[in-house]
């Protein structure tokens, strides 16, 4: 019953993979986008869609969210998500955060931990509703455009919610970012809207834990239905601080509410240079303009101001600024008086700008839309052996030059080199993309040196020459040796007795002639060799490290690679760990969040000229790589019909063996056998009505097909 059952996931899972539902969720980058993910070439997001995968991909495993670290991310244009979010009966949930806590207090947790600059652009249009009311699951804590950060930097950001809508949640809320961990920096955001929540509530972010706001402010109107609701941070915890900033939004919650933080907690944090000029601050108990409650802390407060038209309701809160006239904080020259502030006045010079008959408000937000300058983009690779720099995406200003340097590793040489997927011969060190009018790329293959020859001195004879590496190197007086077969195949070893001596190999005996090993077919492990003559004998032993030949990357679909490997279906077998330690790669480059054994690339896309390999685990945790150029088409590679099928199966031998027994084997997708049928024709009919439905292997005689059962 459970085999049955594993069967039947698996099917629908290929038959999601195949509609495209699912494919995006774990990819990063999506097909097509720009950049690297490198401060000089971050991954660039143009589109609602683009901001959604980086949310689909985050908050698919901890893994996806790990890999986020150290990246860098652009928004390249304003985004308004109203369309893509389309109508509240439509998509009720509205926007998917990115990032997510898996309990509700976010012990455990998927956090966006990259760099994701804003760019002087606003992301418009935000509508959430995970609350309670809609569903009781962890997935209504920790709400906003970010659901978690964690070491992550935001910067030059305009966040608006949409109008007429709503950012609601439950625990864990703000417009911004639901809460924000350890040592993440958010400056120059801005964010504007209606938010309700229950717990944690803030204007910009509902958590703060060990991190800094700075230069940043929210309109934001906030409510919350029980503690800890602030017009721009719900809760400051465990230190951190907030620095020139401000709210100006109504705040309304039961307790400890502030109209710039509710609730400061543990350790010192650090409140200074903020002013706060909401038109009401409500509540129960606990309420403060600037702060609501303090527990356990031992903050850093100063040059807090309230606006003299704030009009605060509830019991006295833990701190309530200095009073100022509200003309003052909306004066230019108030902000520029540093006696008014702490380590300086307000930066006006490369920050803030007035706002006529307003509040500060950022530079970017009033600049000039700068002129479109035509860019392409050159992607650049290379397979194994060596390296190309600049590498990944590079983008060129049109009409401009770049120049790719190519550098072979040790013991390989330059094969191949594609440009704009066309093969030039007599490329080796460098290449020169001139006066660049559209989007292009260069590929470099590489593949091993010959090694010399290496005579033996006590027997006179040549033993080693050829395309492998050989470690340690050649020494008469080392007997074991490491053979590591090279990813091309192409690789021809001799063994070569002179005149007075015999070798033999594998217990064959070769006298004065050549010797050729190439291709290394089957699973070779050892090969051992003898070399002797009248007075002396010496014994060698090479073990043969191939790429894997018991180990197939199948494509069984035009745009999937599937690894099988399984001794009985392709003889050798490998003891690689579960399918979650498979790391694949495209032309070199790691496909981020692929850790299966099988790579779906999404609809509608195929292998194409590309190359792709894979790092399967050993058990013993290291790891080795099957060869880029090692996966093979089967489909129709052996006659099954009809192909899909509902019970019963028509297979035409790959060779004719009339009235001869031949073996015909049905293999799970993952490579388990499950079936045995014997033939002595070259037409068989199998029944599979009994197996379940699925994606199977037929194999005989050394041929496969793939056959898809209803």
């Amino acid at each position: 019953m459970l085999n049955t059952t594993r069967h039947i996931i698996k099917f629908t899972l290929a038959l999601l993979l195949m509609c495209g539902s699912v494919g995006y969720a774990q990819v990063w980058p999506p097909v097509g986008m720009q950049g690297g993910g490198s401060a000089s070439n971050p991954w660039q997001i143009k589109t609602a869609e683009d901001l959604h995968a980086l949310a689909l991909f985050v908050n698919a495993s901890q893994t996806n969210a790990n890999s986020t670290e150290g990246k860098h991310y652009r928004i390249m244009n304003h985004i308004d998500l109203a369309e893509f979010l389309g109508t509240p009966t439509a998509n009720p949930q509205g926007w998917l955060p990115i990032g997510k806590g898996l309990d509700v207090l976010g012990n455990g947790r998927y956090a966006f931990k990259g760099y994701m600059h804003g760019g002087g652009h606003v992301i418009s249009g935000l509508r959430i509703n995970r609350t309670h009311a809609t569903e009781n699951r962890t997935e209504n804590f920790f709400v906003g455009l970010f659901g978690v950060i964690e070491n992550a930097t935001i910067d030059s950001l305009g966040v608006e919610v949409a109008i007429g809508d709503s950012v609601k949640g439950d625990n864990f809320t703000g417009i911004l970012v639901g809460s924000s961990y350890w040592n993440s920096t958010i400056e120059q955001v801005y964010t504007k809207g209606k938010i309700s929540g229950q717990l944690f509530v803030g204007g910009l972010a509902g958590h703060l834990a060990g991190s800094r706001v700075e230069n940043s402010y929210s309109t934001a109107n906030v409510f919350g239905t029980s503690e800890y609701t602030g017009g721009l941070i719900g809760q400051l915890y465990f230190g951190g601080s907030v620095k020139y900033a401000y709210a100006t939004g109504n705040v309304e919650g039961y307790s400890a509410t502030g109209g710039l933080i509710g609730y400061l907690r543990f350790q010192s944090p650090t409140v200074e240079n903020i002013f706060v000029a909401n038109a009401n601050v409500k509540g129960i108990d606990k309420i403060g303009k600037i702060t609501g409650e303090n527990f356990g802390s031992t903050p850093i407060l100063s040059n807090g101001y309230a606006s003299s038209s704030l009009v605060k309701t509830g019991n006295a809160g833990f701190n309530d600024g200095v009073e100022r006239n509200s003309e003052d904080l909306k004066s230019e020259s108030f902000f520029k008086t540093a006696s008014n502030w702490t380590g300086g006045a307000w930066n006006f010079a490369n920050i803030w700008i007035m706002e006529p008959d307003g509040y500060p408000v950022f530079q970017w937000q009033n600049l000039v839309e700068i002129p479109i300058i035509e860019t392409f983009i050159v992607t650049s690779n290379a397979g194994l052996g060596g390296t190309i720099s600049p590498m990944g995406d590079s983008t060129v200003v049109a009409g401009e030059s770049i120049t790719f340097v190519i550098t072979a590793n040790s013991g390989y040489k330059v094969d191949r080199v594609w440009i704009n997927e066309i093969i030039r011969e007599g490329i080796t060190t460098t290449y020169t993309f001139e006066n660049v009018r559209g989007d292009s790329s260069i590929y470099v293959t590489f593949d091993t040196i010959i090694i010399p020859p290496v005579v033996d001195p006590a027997l006179d004879t040549i033993l080693i020459a050829g395309g492998a590496i050989i470690t340690p190197a050649f020494n008469p007086n080392v007997y074991s040796y490491t053979i590591e077969m090279p990813c091309s195949r192409r690789t021809t070893l001799f063994f070569l007795a002179k005149s007075g001596d015999t070798v033999w190999i594998d217990d064959e005996n070769y006298t004065h002639k050549l010797y050729e090993f190439e291709g290394m077919e089957g699973a070779i492990d050892l090969l051992e060799v003898i070399v002797s003559n009248s007075t002396v004998e010496k014994t060698y032993t090479f073990n043969i490290r191939t790429p894997y030949d018991s180990v197939r990357i199948i494509k069984p679909f035009p745009n999937v690679l599937s690894v099988v490997n399984n001794p009985a279906l392709f003889g050798g077998g490998q003891p690689f760990k579960d399918n979650g330690s498979y790391q694949w790669y495209k032309d070199g480059i790691l496909l981020a969040g692929e850790k299966n054994g099988v790579l779906y690339l999404g609809a509608g896309h195929t292998i194409g000229n590309n190359r792709y390999s894979v790092d399967v685990t050993h058990i013993d945790g290291t790891t080795s790589r099957i060869c880029p150029t090692s996966w093979e088409v089967v489909v129709n590679s052996l006659e099954v019909y009809p192909n899909p099928t509902v019970g019963h199966l028509s297979v035409r031998a790959a060779e004719t063996f009339e009235k001869q027994p031949t073996r015909i084997e049905i293999f799970s997708l993952d490579g388990k056998l499950v079936e045995v049928f014997n033939s002595t024709g070259d037409i068989t009919d199998l029944n599979l009505t009994h197996l379940p439905g699925g994606m199977y292997l037929v194999r005989q005689n050394g041929q496969t097909a793939i056959v898809v059962k209803h």
